[in-house]
Order: C-alpha cells, then sequence, then structure tokens
C-alpha cells in the first residue's frame, strides 16, 4: 500500500529539486558554518556600501547647511556619532540576516540532508 505522505513529501522534494537545483548544489559544496560565515561577511561589505551611500544622500540634502557651518561643527563628536550609527546599522542589519538559506527551514534541511 503506497503512503500518501511520503508521496506527497517526495513530490514536494521533485519540485524543489526542479526549482532550487542549482542553488541547492552551489549550497551543498560548503559546510553549513563556512556558508553561513561567507554570508555573514558578504552581508557586512554590503551593509557597509548601503550606510556610505545612505551616508552620501544625507551629505549632499545638507551640503550648503555643512558649508555654512562647517567650522562650528564639533567633528570629533561627528565622528563619533558616524561611528556609533555605523556600528548600530551593522548590528541591526547583520544580526537580522538570521537565515542566509532562501525558503524555509524544510527546504534548509533538506539540502543539508542531501549534500551531507
Amino acid at each position: 500500500m503506497l503512503d500518501e505522505k511520503r508521496i506527497r513529501q517526495m513530490t514536494k522534494l521533485a519540485f524543489f529539486e526542479k526549482k532550487e537545483e542549482k542553488n541547492a548544489l552551489r549550497i551543498g559544496r560548503y559546510f553549513r558554518s563556512d556558508y553561513i560565515g561567507k554570508e555573514l561577511l558578504k552581508n557586512f561589505f554590503l551593509a557597509s556600501i548601503g550606510y556610505i551611500l545612505v551616508l552620501a544622500v544625507a551629505v549632499l540634502y545638507h551640503i550648503e547647511w555643512l558649508v555654512d557651518e562647517i567650522d562650528t561643527i564639533d567633528l570629533q563628536f561627528a565622528a563619533g556619532c558616524l561611528i556609533a550609527s555605523y556600528l548600530c546599522f551593522l548590528a541591526v542589519y547583520v544580526c537580522d540576516q538570521h537565515d542566509p538559506l532562501p525558503g524555509s527551514t524544510e527546504k534548509a534541511e533538506m539540502v543539508w540532508k542531501r549534500a551531507g
């Protein structure tokens, strides 16, 4: 007698393999910790670029005020605020990337079981 639950699981796995095969094979080449570390490092650089772009837009938006007030601004305090805001932004962005694998946990477990 065929088990319907097992047939559904096999059908879902076949659809997953067809849809996510390239990504699953790419992920399967790494140990889980190596893949997560690589993704966190990539997110660190992307977050840094994003922060610089947002900062550049803010500076360009307030350029007239900055030029007028540059001699009265406490540069050490401003630099400290920029560094603190960067670290907060980075912590929120990188720590928010809790699951570098696309899709649900169930899909991730299938990929790691298949690769391992």
